[in-house]
């Protein structure tokens, strides 16, 4: 979920640097971190936190509520000190900076739908009443001149002016504003629209005089998604609340504004030129948010505390620049921050050109280095950077002011990566999926080994269930067509000599003549692990493996196989078996062996769309932990798991296409003997979420699973980059 797609303008690195302009005091002390100009025009850039970071996080406040904190318990942990207190609904005077009105030369207003007319009034003076239509307004000195037209192209019916320094225009129901005579939309806004005089004599403001509540339901909306949990609602409601009682005026005539630079308000909503709303900007859990909390807000002392907001805080939140007058805004760690689905801006990762660093260096110069002279040393990346230096060759310029040092990017704390170096990717393929299962063994098992599994090389789900089993037992996973044992697996058979083989599959998998065959290979038994069904099949090769009591079990939606792909190596290095079910049901053999395995705790592979809610609460009958590892598509589905189960610096990566899943199940096993992940791509191009997790892991080399069909050249040297 995007906020900039929703319409959400949370407040803005460009608008808000303002308030940091100088670094905090005692600002950690660090060696300075030089970084020279990069040959190819551009430095790598990982990033921390979207906005100034201080007070609370929007998306931390989500993250909070998701973990069942109230609205009261969030504002707490944000504004440490403050308290819960009251006010009553007084008026707000909101400059409408967004539509270019502050200051303007002209403004056009109409009447909503269903008011029929005006009262023009000069404040503290004479009233008029006019008629419906639209009055576009200008101004000379102290006379506000009206004309009045019936319809967008009409002619003009009626002028009279106003002499008075302010102006208020209203009608039953708010007012439409727009910015030209010719305007066919407009915003409709509650409450009344006043003039007010600017510094040049035609020119004048443009001010909302909303009701408290009122102005926050055009707030609210703005601000956060409405989708949210209703308690990070509320703590914004509260936060906007406190926030704009507590700003102070910005002029004589108005005191807030309705942009980042204060806080995003949008009115009512659009309309059109007959006052017919085309967008409403209101909407309906914001409006309950707001109403729950009606007149509440956070103290410090006897005054509304100051509560700024950003969108994330990156983990870590930023002091004021003024503890002394707001102790309450201190810089600490944040466990809720980065934790909500959807937050992509916690930790990100952005190309800072060289050339728009070198703006920065005085006439015209050349950028040799950029230096990071100093940090705040809080949270990741050594914190967010409160001096940087600038070497250029006319001469060495210091930035402090945090819009400065972001350089237009979504915060000041980032850090640019060195310069790459390239990590080792091999490849293991054959002519065929049979050929890389064969292959994938001759590169990681010696002969004799104590059992070799065999599965349909076609129907490959029956093997998901067996493969963390034959990582537990160091043994290779080979592939076979149903009716004949391909010559490539017979070969690498032979050189095995395992001492006993395992079919995973009814006969229908892997028929009679072929299990006959396999048994001229082992000295030992050839066994079947078989059910009515993938998912029966799962089932008993849990039971033949697995003893009741396990610490976890993984379930898996048995149509669409690739989710338990990764989980494989994951369920192999934690003894644990992966189970398959159906997306809105637990088949009964699934049930039944969940029943005896008793475990401890079961983890979902993938999202409601694989494995449905109506599962999850049936898994909840067999175990008091039950969690979910999801992602937007099976790419990050793989990239979940390997995040919630594997530490940076992993020494080897196993890479398998995402859409034909077939080769990475003989790389499974192995990826669990050797406690590495199995990462999902595209044949083309590596999906966004698993390079991010490949620049986290920063392994040591990478494995490709498949020849160039299934993984190209182009991916494999992308892997050798990142």
């Amino acid at each position: 979920m995007s906020l900039r797609n929703v319409a959400v303008r949370l407040f803005s690195v460009l608008s808000l640097m303002a308030l940091g302009l100088v670094a905090v005091p005692g600002a950690a002390q660090a060696a300075e971190e030089r970084y020279p100009a990069p040959a190819d025009g551009a430095w790598e850039v990982d990033g921390r936190g979207w906005g100034h970071g201080i007070g609370m996080s929007q998306w931390g406040a989500q993250g909070a509520a998701l973990k069942g904190l109230t609205a009261g318990q969030i504002l707490g942990f944000y504004y440490p000190g403050t308290t819960s207190g009251t006010v009553g609904n007084g008026t707000v005077e909101v400059a409408l900076s967004a539509l270019a009105l502050v200051p303007t030369s002209t403004v056009t207003l109409w009447a909503p739908a269903g008011q029929s007319g005006f009262t023009v009034s000069v404040v503290g003076g004479g009233t008029r009443s006019v008629s419906g239509g639209r009055l576009t307004v200008t101004r000379s000195g102290d006379k506000y001149a009206f004309e009045r037209r019936t319809s967008r192209t009409g002619d003009v019916v009626e002028r009279f002016s106003m002499t008075g320094t302010q102006v208020r225009v209203v009608t039953g129901d708010g007012v439409v504003v727009a910015r030209s005579s010719s305007a066919t939309t407009g915003t409709w806004y509650r409450g009344s629209i006043r003039l007010a005089p600017s510094s040049a004599a035609t020119a004048f403001d443009v001010v909302n005089d909303v009701k408290l509540e009122d102005y926050l339901r055009g707030v609210v909306p703005r601000e956060v998604p409405p989708s949210w949990h209703m308690q990070a609602l509320r703590a914004q409601a509260v936060a906007a609340r406190s926030y704009v009682l507590a700003e102070g005026r910005k002029s004589t005539y108005f005191e807030t504004c309705d942009t980042v630079q204060c806080q995003v308000y949008g009115g009512r909503a659009t309309v059109d030129a007959a006052g017919n709303v085309t967008a409403p900007k209101e909407h309906s859990r914001t409006e309950e948010a707001v109403s729950s909390t009606a007149g509440i807000v956070r103290m410090a002392g006897s005054s509304p505390a100051f509560t700024q907001f950003s969108s994330t805080n990156g983990g870590h939140s930023r002091a004021t620049s003024n503890l002394a007058r707001h102790p309450y805004l201190v810089a600490q760690p944040d466990p809720y921050t980065g934790t909500a689905p959807g937050d992509s801006r916690t930790r990100w990762t952005s190309s800072l050109p060289v050339s728009t660093v070198a703006k920065q260096c005085p006439d015209g110069g050349k950028l040799n280095a950029m230096v990071v002279v100093e940090r705040d040393g809080n949270g990741e990346l050594g914190g967010r950077i409160t001096r940087l230096r600038l070497e250029c060759t006319t001469k060495d310029i210091e930035l402090t002011s945090t819009s400065a040092i972001a350089f237009g990017m979504y915060s000041h704390w980032w850090k640019p990566r060195p310069e790459p170096v390239t990590t080792p990717v091999e490849r293991i393929s054959g002519s065929d999926r049979y050929e890389v299962s064969a292959a994938t063994s001759r590169a990681h098992f010696e002969p004799e080994v104590r059992v070799a599994y065999i599965a349909n090389g076609l129907t490959s789900v029956d093997a998901l269930s067996g493969a963390p089993v034959a990582g537990m037992n160091d043994a290779p996973v080979l592939l076979t067509q149903a009716g004949a044992l391909p010559t490539s697996v017979a070969t690498e058979l032979a050189r095995l000599k395992p001492e006993r083989i395992v079919i995973l599959g009814g006969t229908g998998a892997v028929s009679g003549a072929v299990q006959r065959q396999l048994s001229t290979y082992t000295s030992g038994p050839v066994e079947r692990l078989s059910g009515s069904d993938r998912y029966a099949v799962s089932a008993a090769v849990s039971r033949a493996s697995f003893d009741s009591g396990v610490d976890v079990a993984y379930v898996a939606n048995g149509l669409t196989s690739v989710d338990a792909l990764s989980a494989a190596p994951v369920a192999g290095k934690n003894n644990a078996p992966v189970l398959l079910t159906q997306t809105g049901a637990l088949p009964s053999t699934v049930a039944a062996e969940l029943d005896r395995l008793n475990p401890k705790k079961i983890v979902i592979l993938g999202g409601t769309g694989a494995v449905s809610s109506a599962v999850q609460n049936q898994l909840g009958r067999y175990t008091t932990s039950v969690e979910r590892w999801s992602g937007a598509d099976r790419y990050a589905v793989s990239a979940t798991v390997s995040r919630a189960t594997f530490g940076a610096g992993a020494p080897v990566v196993y890479i398998a296409n995402g859409l034909t899943s077939v080769d990475a199940l003989s790389g499974a096993p192995v990826a669990g003997m050797q406690g590495a992940p199995v990462l999902l791509t595209q044949a083309g191009a590596l999906p966004t979420s698993v390079v991010t997790e490949l620049r986290r892991l920063d392994p040591g080399k990478v494995v490709i699973l498949g020849g160039g069909g299934a993984v190209s050249a182009a991916v494999q040297d992308q892997l050798s980059r990142l």
